[in-house]
C-alpha cells in the first residue's frame, strides 16, 4: 500500500509540475497565479516527483521517510489552505478551483500514505 501511495504521489506531483513548468505563461491569465510563481511550484513538485520514485524503489522502506512526505504533504495542503483563505493570490474562479482540486488530492494520498505508514509499522 505504501509503494502504491508513494507512486500516486510522485505521478500527481510529476504531472501537476510539469504543467506548471511548461505551460507557466499560458495558464497565468487563466489562473490568476504568476508565471513567476507557477514556474517556481512547477520545479519543487518536478524535483519532488524523483525523491518519492526513489523512496517507492527501495527494497525495503523506514518510517522516518515515509514521516517526512507525510509532514511535507500535510503542510502544502495547509500552506494552501491559507493561501486562499488570506487571498494571497490574485486567483480567478479557476485558480481557487485548481487550488482546492490540487490540496484534496494532497489530502487523499496523505490518507493514503498515512494507511500505508501504518501498516508498514504493524510489519
Amino acid at each position: 500500500m505504501i509503494r502504491l501511495a508513494l507512486r500516486l504521489d510522485a505521478l500527481a506531483s510529476g504531472g501537476v509540475g510539469l504543467a506548471l513548468l511548461l505551460a507557466a505563461p499560458v495558464l497565468d491569465g487563466p489562473l490568476g497565479l504568476s508565471a513567476g510563481t507557477q514556474r517556481v511550484l512547477g520545479l519543487f513538485l518536478a524535483l519532488w516527483a524523483p525523491l518519492l520514485l526513489a523512496l517507492a524503489g527501495r527494497p525495503s522502506i523506514r518510517p522516518g521517510p515515509v514521516w517526512a512526505v507525510l509532514v511535507v504533504n500535510v503542510l502544502w495542503v495547509l500552506e494552501t489552505v491559507v493561501a486562499l483563505v488570506a487571498g494571497v493570490f490574485p486567483l480567478t474562479g479557476l485558480g481557487v478551483a485548481f487550488m482546492i482540486v490540487q490540496a484534496v488530492t494532497v489530502l487523499v494520498l496523505v490518507e493514503l500514505q498515512w494507511i500505508g505508514l501504518r501498516r508498514l509499522q504493524q510489519v
